[in-house]
């Protein structure tokens, strides 16, 4: 490692790995398949978290791109959300003002 913080995000990978594994024993004890999809999303997420962490540790302190990429796709998103919002006719009661 070049760095300090390469080695903390090592240690972070680490545990993730650790985590990743007891999780995967745990979603195997479990009776309820309810517990076990929940469970195997919350793996999803952590091998998407490490999948983010090793690609900082790609980077070696080089600026990233504007767009980043998604873990677990081939294609860069825009990480930005667009709201648009549609005026909708609103219909008062009869009788009523607004």
């Amino acid at each position: 490692m070049t760095g300090a913080w390469q080695d903390y995000l090592k240690r972070v990978i680490k545990m993730d790995e650790s985590e990743i594994a007891l999780m995967q024993r745990i979603a195997q004890m479990v009776p309820s398949h309810h517990c076990r999809c929940i469970i195997q999303m919350m793996i999803q997420r952590e091998k998407e978290e490490m999948e983010m962490l090793c690609m900082l540790m790609g980077m070696d302190g080089r600026e990233p791109c504007k767009e980043p990429k998604k873990p677990g796709s081939p294609v860069h998103r825009n990480t930005e959300t667009t709201v648009i919002l549609e005026e909708i006719p609103v219909m008062a009661p009869e009788g009523s003002l607004l």
